[in-house]
This record gives C-alpha cells, structure tokens and sequence, in this order.
C-alpha cells in the first residue's frame, strides 16, 4: 500500500470517529446571568447580624450620652450666668442701702459715696457683658416644644439692664439722696424678673432632660 493510501485510510477513519461521537453542546452566553449565591451556614450569618445590631445599639447610646452631655453643659452654662446676674443685682442694692442707711448720711462730694455709686454702674456694665454663645441657645430652643418656643427664655443675651428686661438705669455720681429709693424700686423688680427667668429656666431645662 502506498503511502498516500495510508494517509487516506488515517484520515476517514477519523472522520469516521469524529461522526460517530455525540455532538457537544455549545456553551450558553452566560455574561448576562447573576451569579450563583454562595451557601452560608446559618449560624455564621445570625452571629454576623446580632453584631450588627449590637454595634447600632452601642453607636445609639453613645450618641445620646454625647447630646445628653452636650446639652447638659449648655444648660449649666446659662444657669450660671443667670447666677451672675443675681449676684451682681445684688451687689447693686447692697451699694445703694449702704448710702441709703448710712448716719449721718453721706456728703455728695463724699469719696466713699461717688465711689459706691460707681461701683453700681461698674456693676450694671458687667451685667450686659454677660452672654451665652449663639449656637448654644439655638440648639436649646430646637429642644422645646414647637407650641413653647415663642416663650422660651433663652437668647444671646437673656438678662440685661434695658427696659425690655431689668430696666435698671444708670446713675449719675451726683444723684440726691432722696432720688435713691426710686432706683431701688427698680432693683427690687429687677430681682423679681430674675426669679421668673430662673423658674421659667428650670421649667424648660427639666423638661429637655426628661425628654432624652
């Protein structure tokens, strides 16, 4: 047999193998389609979710405590400015009663007594130097109630000597005697206004704290 015979009979019988085998299936296009979903074990992933949960409870409270700190300093800061200003109107008074109550009475041009007249005016000037951070009070005031809001006592600057709040005037050093009583008229309403602003203070901050 020739070569080329042979050749020829190779090549049928692989042919011939080639017909005889079950044709493959092609290969779908599988680019589109989702991935399979890994199995997990069940016990894994109800760890994994109780953690979760755990850490978003953990995170919720400390955020609280943060706010609730927060606020509490805030609230600390406004009630001791308002013990300031109690503290300075009181200073006021103690002045004007040591000329008022002074026998015999003090000369106008007495040292002693221009200097208490200006230690009232001192006085008067550190009151309206007293005030709370801006951001801190609108902070508060989101705290309150919608309805209360237009009533709540903080600001900028929640006592002052002006005729909207304590209505306290300045005093000339050469102020008689007897216009004195009128002044102290005044601080003593003065006083009653930083009650009402202290109750109403304590109103509001109970209630922001028992809210949280």
């Amino acid at each position: 047999m020739k070569t080329s015979d042979l050749t020829i009979s190779h090549i049928n019988a692989s042919v011939n193998r080639l017909n005889n085998h079950p044709a493959a299936t092609p290969t779908p296009n599988r680019k589109n389609e989702p991935l399979p979903i890994p199995i997990t074990d069940t016990s894994e992933t109800r760890s994994r979710q109780w953690q979760s949960e755990e850490f978003n409870q953990f995170s919720a409270l400390e955020n609280k405590k943060s706010r609730f700190l927060h606020l509490s300093q805030q609230i600390d800061k406004i009630a001791k400015t308002m013990e300031k200003v109690e503290k300075f109107v009181g200073a006021m008074q103690t002045s004007l009663d040591t000329i008022t109550k002074q026998f015999p009475p003090y000369p106008p041009e007495s040292t002693e007594r221009i200097e208490l007249l200006r230690q009232f005016n001192t006085l008067r000037k550190m009151i309206d130097q007293l005030t709370i951070p801006v951001d801190d009070i609108a902070s508060l005031r989101m705290q309150v109630p919608a309805a209360e809001r237009q009533s709540f006592v903080f600001s900028p600057q929640p006592l002052h000597t002006g005729k909207n709040s304590l209505d306290i005037p300045e005093i000339d050093v050469g102020i008689k005697d007897e216009q004195l009583p009128y002044i102290l008229e005044k601080i003593n309403a003065a006083q009653e206004v930083i009650t009402q602003h202290r109750m109403t203070f304590t109103s509001h901050a109970d209630r922001i704290i028992s809210q949280m």
